[in-house]
């Protein structure tokens, strides 16, 4: 199986990437990041961390001209320059949790995921109850995803029989001040303006913060997460450089 990243300005927007990285480590695969557009010291991280696991990195354009599909567009092209059995789209901002591994350890398929927001919910005004969806994350050569969105989401719709929940992702976006700040921009420009702006986006956000609506084991990786108002990537690379030299990995 190899594991897709589609990667744009991912420190600067203050993603939890290594955090992501470290989570699936224990499936033993080889990444392919996507380069797509960035100006910050994203992929020099990345070429750190192949230190750790084998990690493939190819160049493509980031297209803000198409709205809120460009990382689905990004996430396709990853998907069809992978030959292997199975592909696992894993966002920057995803923990995988033990029990996802364990399952695609003991019998790797295609498969879907619930997904867990840090805080509060996929609309961030606690009108939609708690955002806990499910999305499909691992896909076989054969099943192709499509451009819709950031979900990749697959054609003719998603079902659990071609792609059973086997276990849990949890969901980093909107959770640290600083990733607030520059992401909400961000997103809302490139969503065209079809998103909150980003005063709603932080107004929302500490609505969450009163609200959280985090339920269940939290991932050794990202525990020092929990109690951080910004998000620290030099505190998350000392931790991992830590582990890792613990481990001997």
């Amino acid at each position: 199986m190899t594991i897709v990243v589609v990667a744009h300005n991912l420190v600067s927007l203050c993603y939890p990437f290594i955090e992501s990285f470290y989570s699936a480590l224990p499936l033993g695969c080889n990444f392919l990041v996507g380069n797509y557009g960035c100006t910050d010291s994203t992929m020099d991280v990345f070429k750190t961390l192949s230190n750790y696991a084998p990690i493939a990195m190819v160049n493509g354009r980031w297209q803000p001209e198409t709205g809120g599909t460009a990382i689905g567009i990004a996430t396709q092209e990853l998907l069809s320059q992978c030959t292997t059995p199975l592909v696992l789209n894993l966002q920057a901002c995803e923990i995988l949790c033990e029990d996802g591994i364990q399952s695609l350890l003991a019998n790797p398929q295609p498969a879907s995921f619930r997904t867990r927001h840090f805080w509060g919910n996929f609309y961030f005004d606690g009108s939609q109850g708690y955002g806990y969806g499910e999305a499909p994350r691992v896909y076989s050569n054969q099943q192709k995803g499509l451009d819709q969105g950031d979900g990749c989401w697959p054609p003719g719709g998603f079902n659990h029989v071609l792609w059973p929940i086997v276990g849990t992702l949890h969901r980093y976006s909107y959770c640290f001040d600083n990733q607030v700040a520059m992401k909400a921009a961000n997103h809302y420009k490139l969503y065209l303006n079809n998103a909150q702006t980003p005063e709603q986006r932080k107004n929302a956000t500490e609505w969450c913060k009163q609200h959280p609506n985090y339920h269940g084991p939290h991932p050794e990786c990202v525990a020092h997460l929990k109690d951080q108002a910004n998000y620290d990537i030099m505190r998350s690379w000392d931790i991992l450089s830590k582990t890792m030299e613990f481990y001997k990995l």
